[in-house]
């Protein structure tokens, strides 16, 4: 894992926009960094919006964020549940439920987006 100082620099480049627009090597510890310090600086930050400030693929961000047991998670607000709902709502809690039996901490590793872009 990258040491503070490299963390710091790295918060000091995004915030300037040094890193955008420049290729990078898939998988590189930069590249792992640059997104890790993204989310930690704006956990709703969406993996597109990750993409076009910095041009790494969605594919990248997201292997990264599986790598650190991150998962990307998008909420959608409604204004009313309709009855298709309940089915859906009842799958999730049993695969959120079957989550936590496997990881008791998983949910501390979901960050929360509130980006649809």
């Amino acid at each position: 894992m990258a040491s503070n100082v490299t963390i710091k620099h790295m918060v000091n480049r995004v915030e300037r926009g040094d890193l955008k627009g420049k290729h990078r090597k898939v998988g590189s510890d930069e590249v792992k960094t640059l997104v890790i310090t993204a989310v930690q600086i704006d956990p709703y930050i969406s993996t597109k919006k990750i993409q076009r400030q910095h041009d790494v693929s969605q594919s990248t961000i997201s292997r990264i964020l599986r790598n650190y047991k991150l998962h990307p998670y998008h909420i959608i607000l409604i204004q009313a549940f309709k009855n298709e709902d309940f089915i859906c709502r009842v799958r999730f809690c049993n695969w959120a439920e079957n989550q936590i039996k496997r990881f008791p901490l998983f949910f501390r590793f979901i960050f929360f987006s509130r980006s649809h872009i």
